[in-house]
């Protein structure tokens, strides 16, 4: 999904006990992926891949990930977030923008 000029990219972290949702650019991602954090994504053919970077794009497999059919909310065990709308993403995305301590409260959940 884009918003304002900026690829958002929807999932969840698997904390262990819990799952936490997240709402983050492609950029930050991309960021995350450099920096060591894994990230995986689920496949509409139902694989599981670990998303590289290659030349600042975010890849999956030899694919970039913008390319990659991915599995839709229902087949990958979706949260509340992924089964929001692309409008109500939006609008919690700019919240955080607008708000340092409502984006490091999204990117640094409570245990």
């Amino acid at each position: 999904m884009r918003a304002d000029g900026t690829t958002l990219l929807v999932g969840w972290t698997d904390l262990g006990f819990h799952n936490q949702s997240f709402l983050d650019s492609a950029e930050q991602v991309a960021w995350d992926v450099a920096g060591g954090f894994p990230y995986t994504a689920a496949t509409k053919a139902g694989e599981i891949l670990q998303v590289t970077v290659d030349a600042e794009i975010l890849m999956l497999g030899d694919m970039p990930l913008a390319e990659v059919e991915l599995a839709d909310t229902a087949t990958a065990g979706a949260d509340l977030v992924t089964e929001r709308s692309d409008s109500d993403l939006v609008s919690w995305w700019k919240s955080q923008l607008g708000n340092a301590f409502r984006y490091r409260d999204h990117r640094r959940p409570a245990a």
